[in-house]
């Protein structure tokens, strides 16, 4: 994956009626040679609140039922803002992933982001025992990150009861690779291949 040089990509199935923005940029400094830029999140573009809500409250349509005890988990930095927008719409908690280790603080999971060679590992702190949690990114493309954030999971006994994510990057087979390791199905609202 690292060493192409994607220039292009094409939208297999985008049910955010148009509302999402997406571009491709070259990455500096990674082992992925690609950056997916999306107006959602503010950190490269202006994210826009109304947009942002309607396009959570589409992914919201097909997850499961809202659980008493559940958490949407996103991970630093391109999912905070969505994680709490889509538990906000739910009626849920949220946790976000930090790339910082608290040396006063106990981390209840740790994982990484194989494909980030700066800062590659994530902490949740804010998790509770009885947590039923819903992973949710803004893009997945190799499924690692979610699949190594999954296994800590349920390593430490959470229940993940959904994963889902914004787009979805088909070359390279994430969704199939998240079928395998956690029996769930990927949720996506948009699916492209990088060219």
């Amino acid at each position: 994956m690292s060493n192409i040089k994607y220039k292009s990509f094409i939208i297999n199935r985008d049910n955010s009626n148009g509302l999402l923005q997406i571009a491709l940029t070259p990455r500096i400094g990674d082992k992925r040679s690609y950056y997916i830029r999306t107006n959602l999140d503010g950190r490269f573009t202006s994210g826009f609140p109304d947009i942002i809500d309607k396009i959570c409250k589409s992914i919201n349509s097909v997850l499961p039922q809202k659980t008493k005890h559940e958490v949407i988990v996103g991970f630093a930095e391109g999912s905070l803002i969505l994680a709490y927008v889509l538990a906000k719409i739910r009626g849920s908690h949220f946790a976000c992933s930090t790339k910082t280790q608290r040396s006063d603080l106990k981390s209840v999971i740790e994982f990484t982001e194989e494909h980030r060679s700066f800062i590659p590992s994530h902490y949740l702190y804010s998790l509770r025992k009885k947590d039923e949690v819903i992973i949710f990114e803004d893009e997945i493309s190799t499924g690692k990150t979610v699949i190594n954030a999954y296994r800590q999971l349920k390593k430490y006994g959470f229940s993940v009861k959904a994963i889902a994510s914004i787009i979805e990057i088909t070359n390279f087979e994430g969704r199939k690779k998240i079928k395998e390791t956690t029996n769930l199905n990927l949720v996506t609202l948009t699916s492209i291949t990088l060219l």
